[in-house]
């Protein structure tokens, strides 16, 4: 499967299965204001607010465990692509180390096309669609 490490933002951990794997991603993070103020008494501190763009790809190829991939079909060639942009804020919450809040939404744009569906005689639905745009939402530390 397609680990964290080859994270595509707008589809789920796991979504490709092989043996062989590869991942990139690009951003451009534009600074939008600096802050550099707390909040009165309350220990809540905010820095820096910028926007970013981005884009992620990854895929995968061979097998998992010897067991050819998704629905017993090989996943060579089945990449997963999405497109994106984000705000984000650092901060700093009870006199902690800087974090990042990043909150997006991530368009998917290539990858999980149906695998196949049944015929007329009744069979099985496609089993992989691309999914719709979604939010999310992620705090941590830079590295």
């Amino acid at each position: 499967r397609i680990p964290g490490l080859f994270q595509v933002r707008g589809y789920e951990s796991g979504a490709r299965g092989g043996d062989r794997a590869w991942g990139a991603g690009a951003e451009l993070r534009v600074p939008l204001a600096i802050v550099h103020r707390g909040s009165g008494v309350l220990p809540v501190h905010a820095d820096r607010i910028a926007g970013t763009l981005w884009g992620d790809a990854a895929g995968v190829a061979g097998t998992v465990g010897g067991v050819a991939g998704a629905e017993g079909e090989r996943t060579h060639g089945r990449t997963l692509a999405s497109l994106g942009a984000e705000f984000a804020v650092v901060h700093a919450l009870f006199f902690q180390s800087p974090a990042m809040l990043r909150v997006g939404v991530a368009v998917p744009v290539q990858g999980l096309q149906p695998l196949g569906s049944g015929g007329a005689g009744g069979g099985t639905e496609p089993s992989w669609r691309r999914p719709g745009a979604s939010v999310y939402a992620a705090m941590g530390w830079s590295f």
